[in-house]
């Protein structure tokens, strides 16, 4: 993994911090997600939801 890509999942590892950039993307801003409501997944975990043999369902 690339130093910049460690650097992303760090500071996106912050709530606060992935809280506000979805506000501001998803909601114009409106605090709609709230950090403490938040539950930190391992990005690692999700898979691709399409394979060569077989499509797979989340």
């Amino acid at each position: 993994m690339g130093k910049r890509n460690v650097v992303t999942k760090k500071y996106m590892s912050m709530n606060d911090k992935f809280a506000d950039l979805c506000n501001y993307v998803l909601f114009d801003g409106e605090q709609v997600i709230r950090p403490e409501d938040l539950i930190e997944k391992d990005v690692t975990e999700l898979g691709i939801p399409f394979t060569e043999k077989k499509k797979v369902s989340f």
